[in-house]
């Protein structure tokens, strides 16, 4: 996916928006930080895994 374009992470209580190449990694605390991912475009794909 162009991660210009779509597929960013949005830290809410943070305030800030991250763009991530493919291939990238980010570890944060899901549990205590609200967050979510902008979408990508129809043909694109983007995965994501949580562990505990």
């Amino acid at each position: 996916f162009d991660h210009r374009r779509g597929g960013h992470l949005i830290l809410w209580d943070l305030g800030i928006y991250i763009q991530f190449p493919p291939g990238s990694l980010i570890l944060i605390p899901s549990a205590t930080v609200a967050h979510s991912n902008t979408p990508v475009e129809k043909h694109e794909a983007r995965a994501s895994f949580t562990q505990y």
